[in-house]
């Protein structure tokens, strides 16, 4: 199979739960839990990956954690492609920074893919397809 993988990624807005827009006050539960929601999605077949992660299990959403889901996507999704084309959002902290272009790089070493292309969202452009998984 010489085909093109494409995935997307991409970081939600950090939600408390329980969350529901039905909540009598704030004070009916008196602490609640935050979580950040990453998504990883298969252009392909349209199947996402949501990654839910507790505000104790998160540092920051820095490279290393954002290319960890990433890679833990890739895995997931590939079915023999030879080809890559990643597709991110313009946040310089998790993605346009030279750990982004080293982890494109293991991938080409280590023979995940022959070809990895790297993209990202126009400036000024916030929302993507894999944002549709959580929008309300």
């Amino acid at each position: 199979m010489d085909a093109t993988a494409h995935y997307s990624d991409d970081w939600a807005q950090g939600v408390s739960v329980p969350n529901s827009d039905q909540q009598v006050s704030q004070d009916y539960l008196l602490s609640r839990w935050k979580v950040h929601l990453h998504g990883i999605q298969n252009e392909a077949t349209g199947e996402q990956i949501n990654n839910v992660l507790g505000e104790d299990e998160l540092l920051n959403k820095g490279s290393n954690g954002t290319l960890s889901l990433v890679f833990h996507g890739i895995k997931q999704f590939n079915r023999g492609e030879k080809h890559l084309r990643l597709t991110h959002d313009n946040a310089v902290g998790s993605n346009k920074n030279n750990v982004t272009l080293w982890f494109c790089w293991f991938l080409l070493i280590k023979s995940y893919f022959e070809t990895v292309e790297l993209n990202f969202m126009i400036a000024g452009h916030t929302k993507f397809k894999v944002d549709g998984f959580w929008s309300n």
